[in-house]
């Protein structure tokens, strides 16, 4: 392991991330955007750092440099289809080995799946200290093959954690049945960066059609069928308005398809089946709509609702979302109870009322730039960082004595 440097009057680290996959459409969501925002933030702290994924979906050659962070990208298979659990990387295992020694501390982006499970390991047994973050991936499950999988795997890449970061009392509690009471875990919230805010005027200030949003990936958990359900009925009784569906396919685009066929002429022109949206451009795209919905079920953050509240777009979440406690006490939005009938009637309420649009909007921004600035995330970071590495304290209280 390499020994912490200064710079200035801090101390600076090599810092390895590892994700599972990265793809020029986002398919893997919000773990990889995470990911890259974090690295972004510590490099602008004067760390150096490298992100490590699987990579799929480049043509052929793997970018040095992906949404502004240093990259290491490796050729990616599935030993079956379907999900991301099955994705491997023999080659980024291969690199990890030879390279994971010239890092001072690793932050492991993990679920339970073939790429992550192995990188603990080799991390471990090169005796570098490692923070997990399980975004929510990590949860009891009582299929047979999970529990074959926690204890060859799982478990021991969490009791063998430095740190492992978590969002929620809820998912302390569910690292804990999975791990056991005694894990190390600490609270890291996630953010982005507030500079970002585009501040652009809604459709609706220059005469458009409204329009209302879903940008996820569209998985039977995110519940894009619920979202088209509800455009069908509202675009029926209600004028100037349009739906758009934006993400990477996760199943669930040939029944939106299937769905959209069988409509009336009317919802055809005016719901959008639109397509996956780069990582690079979501902003952007979360700032050309009216209304945000994320409709997921049991989302323990959800990104892309503070994204769109970066840029005053009031949302729509389901009562299950972490963020749903905030969104209603703030009033940066609505709740919607996870019905069909409830999260049609909250759309309505908002293409309703255009000050209470205008007001949730900055409410919502105020919110992002109080609580989920990207610079303290770094900050909590770097904490983390200080408990994994021994000699980082050590070197930074000997920094500050000077």
């Amino acid at each position: 392991m390499g020994f912490p440097r200064c710079r200035g009057d801090s101390v600076q680290l090599k810092i390895l991330h590892a994700v599972t996959l990265i793809t020029p459409d986002g398919a893997y969501g919000g773990p990889a955007r995470v990911a890259t925002s974090q690295a972004r933030a510590l490099t602008d702290n004067g760390h150096s750092v490298t992100l490590i994924a699987a990579g799929d979906g480049f043509g052929g050659s793997f970018p040095d440099v992906f949404d502004g962070v240093q990259v290491k990208l490796f050729p990616s298979n599935r030993s079956l289809p379907g999900g991301f659990t099955t994705t491997y990387s023999l080659p980024m295992l291969r690199w990890l080995h030879r390279h994971v020694n010239s890092f001072d501390v690793a932050h492991l982006h993990m679920a339970r799946d073939l790429t992550m499970l192995p990188v603990a390991a080799v991390t471990k047994r090169a005796n570098v200290p490692y923070v997990l973050q399980t975004h929510g991936m990590v949860a009891p499950d009582k299929r047979a093959m999970v529990h074959v999988v926690d204890a060859i795997a799982t478990r021991r890449a969490l009791r063998s954690a430095a740190a492992i970061a978590s969002l929620s009392d809820h998912e302390d509690s569910e690292l804990r049945l999975v791990g056991g009471r005694d894990i190390p875990i600490r609270r890291l919230q996630n953010g982005i960066d507030v500079h970002k805010e585009i501040r652009s005027d809604p459709r609706s200030a220059s005469g458009e059609p409204l329009e209302v949003l879903y940008l996820a990936r569209l998985h039977e958990r995110k519940r894009p069928q619920l979202f088209l359900r509800a455009a069908l009925e509202i675009v029926q009784e209600v004028d100037g308005v349009q739906f758009s569906i934006a993400g990477p396919d996760g199943g669930e685009l040939v029944h939106l398809q299937k769905l959209l066929a069988n409509a009336t002429p009317v919802a055809r022109a005016r719901i959008r089946l639109e397509g996956p949206t780069s990582p690079e451009r979501v902003l952007e795209r979360m700032a050309a709509c009216d209304i945000y919905v994320l409709p997921t079920v049991n989302e323990f953050f959800g990104l892309t609702a503070v994204e769109a509240m970066l840029q005053r777009r009031p949302i729509i979440v389901d009562r299950t979302c972490g963020l749903a406690p905030l969104v209603e006490s703030e009033q940066a939005g609505l709740v919607f109870d996870g019905t069909l009938e409830s999260l049609i009637q909250r759309i309505r309420t908002l293409l309703a009322n255009e000050s209470l649009r205008t007001r949730m909007g900055r409410n919502g921004s105020r919110l992002v730039h109080r609580d989920y600035s990207i610079e303290s995330v770094a900050r909590s970071l770097e904490n983390l960082y200080r408990i994994a590495t021994p000699e980082y304290v050590h070197f930074g209280d000997a920094e500050q004595q000077h």
